[in-house]
């Protein structure tokens, strides 16, 4: 079961250790040896460079965890897990779901018999530390975390176990064989009211909010195959909840459990499939790929007001195999709603012979691009467009543009050489003006491209092509060709926040031009996979590395992360690849395995991982969450794949191959894996993740002969049922409710202490709820995105932003120093026209100290300490160690010296003087010298305390209090040697 509630952002918990070293420090730092000095008593603050903007990189929302409650909770609770919204409770009797604001929900189970025992499963790796006050007596730590907990026998025969997906709240109920699935019953308190609606989900009206639990998916596994109950809630009594079930066998155990959100065909009479998916803010599904004219109905599903409803061809073919070329394919467009079950458009575009959509995006006003391989003469280029008429014999590429409702198109050009050689589009990104980049593969030697750019000439084989249209479609802003003088292949592009294209695929070339810092120069196999960046401008490589082994390797598709690291997936033959700390799996596995690799920034670091069994498996595309997990789909052959416990199919249908979506945490631990398969052959091409978090995978499945089992589809999904040959098909795993971005007033929190609220001329972080995440939208690019703060006084001001990270869902900000205190309003404004608006508090006095969390769980302040010592002053030297954020000892020398620490912080500097600020190390008065911002930065405050008690040599780590005009700041840790 999934409740969504209303999110918000956490501050109950000061350090947590993640799971993901990448995420779980607050750094980048001030690099604060750019500090000139710490000032003894009554001097200014130093002055500091602008490299401290890093440190704003760093605020990272982790994912659901449970803990045991060890004092750190309320009574009663036995585990606890903190949303961004709320603090979920397990008991014994049920379940406490309490807002950060507003009032608390409490779902028991009606006639419980049992449920006293409790069991964490699945343990991560981090722990929790609560330190609340400077009592250490006081302080909760090392408290594990676990990913799932099991409540055993709330009646006999039936347990309930608790996971989260993301930030949201899941539970199953699991009824043993023989058990009556009627004993479950829910009861509520604390809703205004509870209903089921239209789509069958329960819903929750609170005053904070609304809270849903979606339609239950019930099932039964037979043979390794998921048998469907159907089932509804139904109320039993004006507050209680239970499950109406259809016909099943006893003798199965019954799952309760909403996994995949829809799942459905696309399919006509002939063969149909589908090769690339994005999504939009709104929760819709966007697909392209191909479509075979059929004499017999049903006609591949269209709407009548899209550009090209009916399909241009009027000779049926044969497709054959999969991956066979039909001579009577259309592309095809949809645009599908949030649910799956209806299409808003649908569009066809092709000529007389045939054409296939690869790839597609959409822009900030959710204009569709496409790219794809076309061989008609006839293809529908519009006036104006680059290449209008069909530039050779051989296979062309084509560029297209629709308007966002799919009625016009806006433009169309081939893309190609002048000659019989071939040119293949495999994906297109579109940067913040609307103009597409694509990349594919060209036997070309007239290819079109710019002077001045990386490889304006070709290199020989097949090369990579690299090409950036105008927005209107009508012109080159740059083209390159990429490679060497093998056979190169460009698979997967993808923009970073700036504008750099990043471009991943496959190289069997000695020559490819990787520079001397690449982490991978030389061809180590037969192909090797490779990821370049490029400049927006074609015209300078920011980097180029192979990635591979002694055999042949390849990458399918390429995601930039929000730190400039570049995550691939693909095919590996090699059993050599240069394995990570962190992999999920460092053997190979035979015949052929799934490649997971990410680059880092720069291209000189690389980790890899195998991923699949005993037989062939084969990755083709993925994503990256905002918290780090890798999404992989692709096909399996292989009957050990891995999937996860509650996969919605655990088991391979066909040794023909079946399609797989695999999440891997950055700890390299499987996160959720599931095969999603028929009795033929069936392969996940694309997946995007929708504006809920969940991943929407697309593929093609093979309906001839009619397959035993069918796929699974959900029952409200467009086409339930496959109907010949080839068909498509769309499957969207559950997320949390579908929804706009917003922001909340728990979700604006003072950057440094995330306490809820913020201070004039300070630096603030606001966290966004349902940012979409996905190739098709690049949320993180700040052209776009406001932030406007109404003050107390009425004022309007546009907030002056640092950065958009997270994929979107975090933004940091400027507070203007004329901000009025009080309750104010935060808007957030994006460019594709969603926003909201939510109450702010601001305060005259906000203080936060910025602090990282180490590996042995301390809240390490971010700080300097310099020693003075015969009048002079020492060099600085930081509170930790730049390599492993563990405590420098700080060491207080001869009695004749004295030892001053600089904090760095926020909403601290508009103290009316520095008496009105108090300090102490180790519960021990330190006089605080300075009080002042650093200058340089926005928002950024600098307070200097010392001389360090010479009482506290030996002490080790001790805890810093600071104190300002009677409000008191985060605790923060120092160690004294």
């Amino acid at each position: 079961m999934n409740l969504a509630p209303p999110r918000t952002h956490d501050v109950s918990v000061l350090c947590t250790l993640a799971r993901r070293p990448s995420l779980l420090l607050i750094v980048a730092l001030l690099v604060l040896g750019s500090v000139d000095s710490v000032a003894p008593a009554n001097t200014q603050a130093p002055e500091a460079d602008r490299s401290g903007e890093k440190l704003l990189n760093l605020l990272r929302k982790l994912p659901l965890q449970f803990e045991p409650n060890r004092g750190q909770a309320s009574e009663g609770a036995r585990f606890v897990s903190r949303t961004p919204g709320l603090t979920v409770s397990l008991g014994e009797a049920g379940v406490e779901l309490r807002p950060h604001s507003g009032n608390a929900i409490w779902m028991t189970w009606v006639g419980q018999t049992g449920g006293t025992a409790f069991e964490g499963v699945d343990r991560l790796e981090g722990h929790s530390n609560y330190l609340r006050g400077s009592d250490p007596k006081r302080w909760h730590t090392k408290i594990p975390q676990f990913r799932k907990v099991r409540q055993r026998e709330i009646y006999p025969g039936i347990d309930v176990v608790f996971y989260g997906n993301g930030q949201q709240l899941e539970f199953d109920f699991v009824v043993s064989p023989g058990t009556d699935p009627d004993r479950v019953e829910m009861a509520f308190q604390g809703a205004e009211r509870v209903e089921i609606n239209e789509e069958g989900d329960l819903v929750f009206e609170t005053p904070s909010g609304e809270l849903r639990s979606r339609r239950p998916h019930v099932y039964q596994m037979r043979g390794g195959v998921e048998e469907v109950v159907e089932s509804s809630y139904v109320f039993r009594d004006e507050d209680r909840v239970g499950f109406a079930l259809g016909e099943h066998d006893p003798t199965l155990a019954l799952i309760i459990d909403p996994k995949v959100d829809f799942a459905s065909y696309m399919a006509g009479e002939d063969d149909d499939g589908a090769r690339g998916v994005t999504t939009d803010s709104e929760g819709n599904t966007f697909i392209t790929g191909y479509s075979e004219f059929s004499e017999a109905p049903p006609q591949f599903p269209s709407t009548e007001d899209s550009y090209q409803p009916d399909h241009f061809g009027e000779v049926p073919g044969d497709a054959g195999e999969q991956g066979e070329i039909d001579p009577e394919l259309d592309a095809f467009v949809w645009k599908m709603n949030e649910d799956g079950s209806a299409l808003k458009w649908g569009t066809f575009l092709g000529g007389e012979d045939f054409d296939i959509g690869k790839a597609i995006a959409i822009d900030a006003e959710g204009n569709v691009y496409i790219c794809g391989e076309t061989n008609s003469s006839s293809f529908p280029t519009t006036v104006g467009a680059f290449q209008r008429g069909r530039p050779g014999f051989g296979l062309n590429s084509f560029v297209a543009k629709l308007s966002a409702d799919g009625s016009e198109l806006d433009y169309a050009t081939y893309l190609g050489g002048i000659g019989i050689d071939h040119t293949l589009a495999h994906d297109i990104a579109v940067d913040a003006a609307g103009a597409a980049i694509v990349t594919g593969q060209t036997r070309s030697s007239n290819y079109p491209t710019t002077a001045g750019t990386v490889g304006p000439t070709p290199f020989g084989g097949d090369d990579i092509f690299v090409t950036h249209l105008s927005a209107d479609g009508s012109s080159l802003l740059s083209s390159t060709f990429l490679g060497g003088s093998g056979e190169d292949i460009g698979y997967g592009v993808m923009l970073d926040g700036d504008g750099n294209p990043f471009v991943a695929g496959s190289t069997a070339s000695a020559d490819f031009p990787a520079p001397k810092a690449a982490f991978q120069r030389e061809l180590a196999g037969g192909t090797d996979a490779f990821v370049a960046k490029l400049s927006p401008a074609l015209d300078s490589l920011g980097y180029a590395t192979l990635v591979g082994g002694t055999s042949d390797d390849e990458a399918q598709d390429v995601y930039v992360q929000a730190d400039g690291s570049a995550s691939i997936v693909g095919t590996t033959e090699s059993d050599d690849l240069p394995i990570g700390d962190s992999a999920f799996d460092d053997g190979y596995n035979g015949q052929g395995d799934v490649l997971i690799a990410t680059v880092g920034p720069d291209g000189t670091t690389a980790s890899c991982t195998y991923l699949g069994g005993s037989k062939r498996d084969r990755g083709y595309s993925l994503v990256v969450t905002a918290a780090g997990d890798i999404i992989v789909v692709g096909q399996t052959r292989s009957e050990d794949f891995p999937v996860s416990d509650d996969a919605p199919q655990d088991s391979l249908r066909t040794n023909i191959g079946d399609a797989f979506l695999t999440q891997i945490s950055v700890a390299g631990e499987l996160v959720d894996s599931t095969y999603y398969g028929s009795g033929n052959e069936d392969i996940a091409h694309s997946v995007a993740l929708a504006a809920d978090g969940g991943p929407v995978m697309v593929g093609v499945t093979n309906h001839d002969p009619n397959p035993i089992p069918s796929l699974s589809t959900t029952s409200t999904s467009f086409q339930r049922l496959g109907i010949d040959d080839l068909d498509g098909f769309v499957v969207k795993y559950e997320g949390a409710d579908l929804t706009l971005p917003s922001i909340t007033t728990e979700g604006v929190v003072n950057a440094a202490s995330f306490v809820v609220s913020v201070a004039p001329d300070s630096i603030g972080t606001a966290f966004v709820l349902n940012a979409v995440n996905s190739k098709g939208t690049l949320p993180t690019v700040i052209d776009g995105t406001t932030l406007e703060i109404t003050d107390s006084a009425g004022a309007t001001r546009a907030t002056n932003l640092f950065g958009i990270f997270a994929d979107g869902k975090q933004i940091n900000f400027y507070v203007d120093p004329d901000t009025a205190v009080g309750q104010g309003t935060i808007t957030l404004r994006r460019g594709d026209g969603a926003s909201s608006s939510t109450p702010i508090e601001v305060k005259s006095i906000n203080p936060g100290i910025f602090f990282l969390t180490n590996a042995s769980d301390q809240a390490v302040a971010l700080a300097q300490f310099i020693r003075i010592s015969g009048g002079a002053a020492g060099p600085l030297e930081l509170t930790f160690n730049s390599a492993d954020f563990s405590l420098v000892p700080i060491d207080l020398g001869p009695e004749a010296d004295q030892v001053f620490i600089a904090l760095f912080g926020t909403g601290i500097r508009l103290v009316s003087g520095v008496d009105k600020v108090t300090a102490t190390i180790g519960g021990q008065a330190v006089p605080v010298t300075a009080v002042a911002g650093a200058a340089g930065f926005f928002g950024l405050d600098q307070v200097n305390i010392g001389p360090i008690p010479r009482s506290l040599i030996g002490q080790g780590p001790v805890v810093i209090i600071l104190t300002v005009d009677g409000v008191v700041a985060n605790a923060v840790m120092v160690s004294i040697l």
